[in-house]
Formats: C-alpha cells, sequence, structure tokens
C-alpha cells in the first residue's frame, strides 16, 4: 500500500534526517541519501510503501512561504516587545 504524508525535517542526526508529521504527531527518520537538500526546516513530501520511506520530494514553495510567515511573525513579536518595553519606560 502506498501512502503520501506532509512532514517538516526538524534536525539533522547523524546520517538521518528526522521529521515530523505535518498531519499527525508520527516521527519519520529520513536517510540523507533519500533526497540532495535535506535540513532543518524544510518541508517534504513522503511517499511510503508498506511503512517505508521509498519517495523523499522536497517542497521548496512550501518551505519558502512557511519561513517567510515565521520571519513575519517574528518581526511582530519583536515590535510589539519594543512596544511594551516603550511603555513600561
Amino acid at each position: 500500500m502506498e501512502t503520501t504524508v506532509k512532514a517538516t525535517i526538524d534536525r539533522i542526526e547523524g546520517e538521518l534526517a528526522v521529521a515530523y508529521s505535518d498531519e499527525d504527531e508520527s516521527v519519520y527518520h529520513i536517510p540523507l541519501g533519500k533526497a540532495l537538500g535535506l535540513k532543518e526546516g524544510v518541508k517534504v513530501t513522503l511517499t511510503l510503501r508498506n511503512g517505508e520511506i521509498s519517495e523523499v520530494k522536497i517542497e521548496e514553495e512550501k518551505t519558502e512561504s512557511t519561513k517567510q510567515r515565521l520571519v513575519k511573525l517574528m518581526r511582530k513579536l519583536v515590535e510589539k516587545t519594543r512596544k511594551s518595553r516603550k511603555n513600561e519606560s
């Protein structure tokens, strides 16, 4: 049986990329040789056959849009913190 899973690379441990499913709490250990460019924060689609990872597709557009969203959130947080500190003075 073949299924696909959307996931995000959390970290690299030795020769494995550790990915967490974007859909549930599943964790996947992906050999780095399965796809070039696996690193923290990269969004991937995993193809599973009989429970084994058979294919890894890096989702470049999804990775970039997520990075941009996080940058915006960080900017808002920094600005909110600055305003809060200014009001305390």
